[in-house]
């Protein structure tokens, strides 16, 4: 039988307004610092509106953010 592994990631998203497209725009990253405040956070979002380093937002606004706890369960089953 399959041994089933288990895997727990946080997911720091931090969601955008593009007021040009009007469209939200999400960037995620996986297994942020722990110790992260919404200061922090706000902070490090507010650098991406200030640069605006992706072409796909022009008019970036900050929306929100948020720490997501995903577990993704691998059963191990291959199949070949």
């Amino acid at each position: 039988m399959a041994e089933q592994k288990e895997t727990l990631t946080k997911v720091l998203t931090m969601k955008f307004y593009d007021a040009s497209s009007k469209k939200d725009r999400i960037m995620s990253v996986t297994n942020p610092k722990p110790d992260l405040t919404a200061a922090t956070v706000e902070a490090a979002m507010q650098i991406f509106v200030d640069l605006r380093p992706f072409d796909l937002i022009q008019q970036p606004e900050i929306k929100g953010a948020s720490t997501i706890e995903k577990l993704t369960k691998d059963f191990g089953i291959v199949i070949s």
